[in-house]
């Protein structure tokens, strides 16, 4: 499928789940309210809502990386969520039951290998239960999407994490890590309409593996791609990676003429 037809697809389920649960607009002020830039790429402010999470993202990078984790992160807090996550809303739970279930079990098995060597590749360390940590000292607790979601579950799981991570107490954000754009699109528009954005976000692995990209071209460093894997708020990640790798392109055009 050419990128027209993908666009006009994405369009198509975004229109689907907001007809499901009603208008999931959120005025862009209210979005972006009381909100922390923690970073600017050509004229687009990226920001989160936690003071805290500002405070990493946009500490110099030199001090950032050379800081002991653990004078950030809570490990007690951080191995509760992992565990409370696991259990609650493992992997598997998201997908309804099917006759192909080797199947599927080893499509979610392969896209988590897939998710986690991206991680890796981008200097994170993985943790069982989906942790990602950096460097930095902020956590992203994953899960892995292997299918397109039903609207109904996407917000039921969607409410399940934020629960476990609210009531966690912990610095802690969720990232969907998902097989397809259209499946993040139902999950970007149920997050929205939990208004949600300031704790979650959704990942295709085809972005993903977008974003190691860049990094490994050096077009950016390991704290942009965790500002990018981050809640940001009034803005779609695969946005901003459109942005960055038409960039690079240019560049290494420019370099080769």
């Amino acid at each position: 499928m050419d990128d027209t037809g993908q666009r006009d697809v994405a369009a198509n389920t975004s229109q689907d789940v907001n007809s499901a649960l009603g208008d999931s607009r959120v005025p862009h002020d209210e979005e972006t309210s009381d909100a922390y830039t923690v970073m600017e790429i050509f004229g687009i402010e990226l920001k989160v809502r936690s003071p805290r999470l500002a405070e990493v993202l946009t500490m110099e990078a030199s001090h950032a990386l050379g800081t002991d984790v653990r004078e950030l992160a809570d490990p007690a807090a951080l191995r509760r969520v992992r565990e409370d996550l696991a259990e609650a809303l493992p992997d598997v739970m998201i997908a309804p039951e099917s006759p192909h279930d080797h199947d599927v079990t080893r499509a979610r098995t392969e896209l988590r290998a897939r998710a986690d060597a991206l991680a890796r590749a981008m200097g994170f360390e993985t943790a069982p239960g989906g942790v990602w940590l950096s460097p930095t000292g902020i956590s992203l607790v994953t899960r892995i999407v292997e299918r397109v979601p039903t609207v109904a579950s996407a917000t039921d799981a969607i409410d399940k994490i934020a629960g476990l991570l609210e009531t966690a107490d912990s610095e802690s954000s969720a990232l969907l890590v998902v097989e397809s754009q259209e499946a993040a699109d139902v999950f970007k528009v149920a997050i929205r309409h939990r208004r949600l954005y300031d704790v979650m976000r959704t990942i295709s692995v085809g972005n993903l593996q977008e974003l190691r990209t860049l990094v490994a071209g050096g077009a950016i460093d390991h704290a942009r791609a965790l500002v990018l894997l981050s809640p940001l708020v009034g803005i779609d990640v695969g946005e901003v990676l459109s942005i960055l790798s038409a960039s690079a392109n240019r560049e290494s055009g420019d370099s080769t003429a």
